[in-house]
């Protein structure tokens, strides 16, 4: 496709802008392994190639949750789902292969996966085939008349299981079977069982009496994310042979020592923690939560000899805050540019909360939600947004910040988190590289040639995780060379040689007959080249390169067919 024919191109380094359009083509993918079973609690790499295609960036998705979607047409980012929050990472993401890895995972996290991938062309296609992942548990059965136990799944486990490892009264008794052959049980095998697969010595089954003699505790919810400042609530029953009595029943925290101690003696739980007692259970309830509170938590009984039984592995605790991240979406089926604010926690929250959100600290009661995610597409809905989840109202993320200026007949949609002077450090590194977007639509017949021009919007997603300085500068002139052929030896020309580090939100304009205009949040290396720089107005040199500094900038309106790089 040649520059005359394209009525917009832009290539931005920057995080978290996709496109989306309608009529998604396929592009042929062969999956490593096309159905996975795997373990509750476990982890599971994705993985699948394909070929024949240039990619910038692109993203996995569940279909199971396209109701989720502001468009069940349009896939989402499995990162920005609330129901995989802190769980799902892209390990690799090149032009022969993709790979996802969902950690702690749960039995609704079933289902099929697919890729969406942006190309260096600009176009946006579908995998044509995905991953459909099965969770199991394990689960112990008991033959009374054969005097066995055996461990099994609903599935066949796609990792090979050599050993199955048993445990009586939660404790490994050097007892093995091959292949989760049956175990049989001695003529003095009373007990309480449970079993372990090889490689998963961390994950057992729930366990199963035999005979009298029986010791367990079995938790509500072996896992628990939590709102900082929140509280939270454990429960755990126990049993024990019925000749025992039973002195104390206490909760303790797991740590590298050996003494076990009662939480209530714990300077860090002084006055937070409380058991509630019932016949066979207790209820750990714990107010004021802090992230030091993240952990292992036990339920432990004592008889009458001082003898006591703790049920392992115990409830994981996670405790998060909660951030506001905003990305922005170019919907060219409905002509207008979206951004979308998503409500993001480090874990998988409890108990599928419903999200509230605010603008300029009132609810917001009539805009598109979905989850965790609000959508904004007006530039009335310029404020500050914050989030919560309901019942917990008062605990509230940080702002953050969507402006809207008008400026040559243009919206401008500025984001910007709004942080304080403590807040410039370089943990936000990944969070401050954000993007201004404006589009200036035109009326009546040229309205279908603007919406076709989005199906042409171009982007370029920088990883900062694997560059947070510098950015190849081969890369920046292949993907330039490829969209404006005509005007690659002029960028060239107004680019030197850089082996030293660059500026990371650089951007390249190239634009056509419409306004439009793109700022953003500049991160400088520590000794970048001072002469460097895009336009005056966009990015201004700091004082102290130590420091991340916030920049912000106006619309500019070049000349089609040329890239304004100025020097100092």
């Amino acid at each position: 496709m040649d520059v005359g024919s394209r009525k917009l191109l832009l290539l931005i380094l920057l995080l978290n802008i996709t496109v989306s359009v309608s009529g998604l083509q396929h592009v042929k993918v062969s999956c490593r392994n096309e159905k996975i079973c795997a373990l509750r609690e476990s982890s599971v790499t994705l993985t699948c190639s394909y070929s024949n295609i240039i990619i910038i960036t692109g993203f996995w998705f569940s279909l199971k949750d396209k109701a989720t979607w502001r468009n069940e047409e349009h896939p989402e980012d499995l990162t920005l789902d609330s129901d995989y929050a802190g769980r799902v990472s892209y390990t690799e993401m090149t032009n022969f292969s993709s790979t996802l890895t969902i950690t702690d995972l749960r039995e609704r996290d079933s289902g099929e996966y697919g890729l969406v991938f942006i190309t260096d062309k600009g176009e946006k296609y579908l995998s044509s085939a995905g991953v459909t992942l099965t969770v199991t548990d394990l689960q112990v059965t008991h033959d009374s008349t054969q005097h066995t136990l055996t461990c099994r799944t609903s599935c066949t486990l796609t990792s090979t299981v050599q050993w199955c490892y048993w445990h009586k009264n939660g404790q490994y008794f050097l007892k093995h079977t091959e292949n989760m052959e049956p175990f049989h049980l001695s003529n003095n095998g009373e007990g309480s069982y449970s079993c372990s697969v090889e490689g998963y010595n961390n994950i057992f089954s729930l366990p199963v009496c035999v005979g009298t003699r029986c010791y367990s505790v079995i938790y509500r919810d072996k896992r628990v994310c939590a709102l900082e400042g929140s509280s939270v609530e454990f429960a755990g029953n126990y049993t024990h042979p019925s000749d025992l009595s039973v002195r104390e029943v206490l909760w303790h925290y797991i740590q590298h020592i050996k003494e076990i101690q009662d939480l209530k003696q714990e300077t860090q739980f002084i006055n937070r923690v409380e058991y509630v007692k019932q016949d066979k259970s207790s209820t750990l309830k714990m107010k004021n939560l802090t992230k030091k509170d993240s952990g292992l938590y036990c339920l432990r009984f004592l008889n009458n000899d001082g003898e006591g039984f703790s049920g392992r592995p115990g409830v994981v605790l996670n405790v998060t805050d909660l951030q506001v991240r905003a990305s922005c979406s170019a919907v060219a089926s409905e002509g207008q540019t979206t951004v979308t604010l998503s409500c993001i926690t480090s874990c998988t929250l409890s108990n599928n909360p419903t999200y509230m959100w605010y603008k300029n600290g009132q609810p917001v009661p009539d805009k598109l939600t979905k989850h965790n995610k609000l959508y904004l597409n007006s530039s009335e809905d310029a404020g500050n947004y914050s989030c919560a989840v309901r019942g917990r109202e008062d605990l509230r993320s940080p702002e953050l910040t969507v402006t809207c200026d008008k400026e040559r007949s243009a919206e401008v949609w500025k984001l910007h988190a709004v942080w304080g002077a403590a807040a410039l450090v370089p943990a936000l590194l990944l969070s401050l590289l954000t993007a201004v977007l404006c589009i200036k639509w035109k009326r009546g017949a040229e309205r279908d040639t603007d919406i076709q021009v989005l199906r042409e919007l171009f982007t370029l997603r920088l990883n900062l995780h694997q560059a947070p300085h510098k950015v190849p500068l081969n890369l920046l002139l292949n993907v330039i060379s490829q969209l404006c052929q005509d005007s690659i030896s002029q960028v060239a020309t107004l680019i030197p040689n850089m082996a030293a580090a660059i500026v990371p939100a650089m951007v390249l304009y190239i634009v056509p007959d419409i306004e439009f205009c793109l700022a953003s949040f500049c991160l400088f290396d520590r000794s970048p080249d001072p002469r460097l720089f895009i336009d005056h107005e966009l990015c201004l040199s700091p004082l102290d390169y130590s420091a991340v500094i916030p920049v912000t900038c106006n619309c500019l309106r070049l000349h089609p067919r040329y890239v304004t790089l100025n020097k100092y």
